[in-house]
């Protein structure tokens, strides 16, 4: 891992529990899963800080329902979401997506990331997801 971190609007270095290194419960690899994603992700500009977690099971212990990108493990996958925030305006991220591969997960947070880069408006993404509509931007990111 490389030391210290982002700051300013960039996606910011993922956050993880230590699901497959000791916990009881871990249901999938979130350490290297967060190592892939910072490698790809770390550093991006953007319009706005954007955050990502990555927590191995629904226990949920790096808080990946208030980010604004959040894994978290399932016995068939992994369960994606969006648009969560503990901010000034607090709201729980929507379930984008479920049963993803690791390789499917690092696809859906680029089409994500570009997405936002490219069509949003607001500084922070769970903002221009509510600006546009959950319906709308899943629309667009899954192409359903």
């Amino acid at each position: 891992m490389k030391p210290g971190g982002h700051t300013g609007k960039c996606v910011r270095p993922a956050k993880s529990c230590i699901g497959n290194i000791y916990c009881k419960n871990r249901l999938r690899n979130s350490v290297e899963m967060s190592l892939r994603i910072d490698e790809r992700y770390c550093g991006i500009s953007t319009l706005g800080k954007l955050k990502i977690a990555v927590s191995g099971c629904p226990n949920s212990c790096a808080e990946s329902s208030v980010r604004d990108i959040g894994l978290i493990g399932t016995v068939k996958g992994w369960k994606l979401l969006v648009g969560g925030t503990c901010g000034i305006k607090p709201r729980i991220g929507r379930l984008l997506a479920k049963n993803l591969s690791d390789d499917d997960v690092i696809n859906m947070i680029n089409k994500i990331i570009n997405y936002y880069k490219d069509q949003g408006t607001e500084k922070r993404m769970p903002a221009f997801i509510e600006k546009i509509g959950y319906e709308k931007f899943s629309k667009d990111i899954l192409g359903k």
